[in-house]
């Protein structure tokens, strides 16, 4: 029996939606990567943000923020800022300082173009040609990767260039258990996974996750006995352990 007018046509269409399903359910490796110091560089963004939103609150009027006083901190998290950069104010109020400081700093990032690394659109494109899936996951406040994200080339989402991501912000949990969290909600074998991070914290939580690391020595951080290591994103691709 012939195809009615039209029905051809359909069949193409559910054929290709049905390759589509079929292609999303073969990814099955995947790079995870962290933020700050991996795919971008946001800090002389962050410390102008903090600089503007400090002058706010009486107890840190005056106060500037340097990007030599944030690159220690890069991958830590808002207990830890506060902790840092304003000693002065103790306890839950440091805290809630922080926390508007970092409010204000999505918006400023909405606002202002981050400097992402070199060959990041071509790393990118390279993984998804090789049905390697592509996520993130940072110690960063609720709604820094979508500010950063905003508006830019890069996109997140189910067919994006980034097709997932955890962060501190969104749970309150370390590093390692959004690594398994990340994995476990998208079907992911630890060996089949690897972390591209630039800090000893980003090695340490990635070998407790159960995860190959690759460093990111273009980075902020220097890490010991990493066995792979990349000093541009280009090279990212070549290096990956199962390929």
């Amino acid at each position: 029996m012939g195809c009615p007018d039209g029905g051809e046509q359909s069949l193409v269409k559910m054929t290709d939606a049905g390759e589509l399903k079929e292609k999303k359910a073969m990814i099955k490796k995947a790079v995870i990567f962290d933020a700050d110091g991996t795919l971008w560089d946001s800090v002389d963004l962050v410390a102008k943000a903090f600089s503007i939103k400090l002058q706010d609150f009486p107890e840190t009027k005056g106060i500037r923020i340097s990007r030599e006083d944030l690159l220690p901190l890069m991958g830590k998290t808002m207990d830890q800022f506060a902790k840092s950069l304003i000693p002065q104010v103790e306890g839950k109020r440091g805290e809630e300082i922080l926390a508007h400081c970092m409010q204000f700093e999505n918006f400023y990032l909405g606002e202002n173009k981050v400097q992402f690394y070199p060959h990041l659109e071509e790393c990118l494109a390279a993984l998804k040609a090789a049905e390697i899936g592509r996520y993130i996951v940072s110690n960063c406040q609720l709604g820094y990767i979508d500010a950063v994200l905003y508006g830019e080339k890069f996109t997140l989402g189910k067919t994006g260039d980034f097709l997932d991501m955890a962060c501190y912000g969104n749970n309150g949990k370390k590093k390692a258990e959004n690594i398994r969290i990340l994995m476990e909600r998208n079907h992911l074998n630890p060996e089949d996974c690897v972390y591209l991070g630039d800090t000893a914290l980003d090695y340490s939580s990635a070998t407790e996750a159960g995860i190959a690391f690759i460093h990111a020595a273009y980075g902020f951080g220097q890490v010991e006995g990493a066995e792979r290591s990349i000093s541009d994103l280009s090279e990212l691709i070549a290096v990956l352990p199962f390929n």
